[in-house]
């Protein structure tokens, strides 16, 4: 059963208008809330928006960022600034067509190892760094358990990377405290087409077993 989930899972870019009932989110959160993390210190947090003024907000942050992208990304030639544009608002905006957008942060202070590098002068993107990116493998290993629920009770997700140009705009916009980071957003509901299955590695490639 666990397999036909893992394997049948597909990342879904197209939707359905059918509303998402918030008992569905809430049990998709709560198999989330079972990831590993390290220290069990659940650095996640997650923040639901079904609310379509506050989803058109966030779109329009985002087509400003692409609009902005030659200006920001001043000094790369104009063809591949072009190239992003493209795949930005091919792949960054799909989320608006879904009923519900899940926005996934999480907290960069609660690795103990982490605040002793801080307070010995790292950096904090340093100081994660040699922590082993504890608080992101944690809240990966989150959002992997909330995608494979939403693929078992019917629905579709996709792990989306906000775009490095909206991030802290669309953060102050959902009122996430300084500590946190948003890290994924993950458009969610009643797929509209189910993409076909994509390449997968054969295990020779992927794995090396020492005896």
């Amino acid at each position: 059963m666990f397999n036909d989930i893992l394997l049948s899972r597909r990342s879904v870019r197209k939707f359905s208008a059918e509303p998402v009932p918030r008992e569905k989110i809430e049990t998709m959160i709560v198999a989330a809330n079972h990831a590993p993390s390290g220290g069990n210190f659940r650095p996640w947090r997650f923040v639901v928006v079904s609310n379509r003024h506050l989803l058109d907000e966030i779109k329009a942050i985002i087509l400003k960022g692409i609009d902005a992208l030659p200006r920001l990304l001043d000094g790369t030639s104009k063809e591949k600034v072009t190239v992003m544009q493209n795949r930005y608002r091919r792949f960054s905006l799909f989320f608006h067509d879904a009923p519900v957008t899940v926005f996934v942060s999480y907290d960069t202070t609660c690795s103990n190892l982490a605040r002793t590098f801080r307070e010995r002068g790292m950096s904090q993107e340093m100081a994660e760094r040699e922590a082993g990116y504890v608080e992101i493998q944690g809240t990966a290993a989150a959002i992997e358990n909330f995608m494979l629920a939403a693929h078992a009770l019917g629905l579709g997700t996709c792990w989306m990377d906000p775009p490095f140009f909206a991030r802290t705009e669309i953060s102050k916009l959902l009122d996430l405290p300084p500590e946190f980071r948003l890290l994924a957003m993950a458009p969610v509901g009643k797929p509209a087409a189910i993409p076909a299955t994509a390449r997968r590695d054969d295990i020779e490639k992927i794995a090396r077993f020492i005896p």
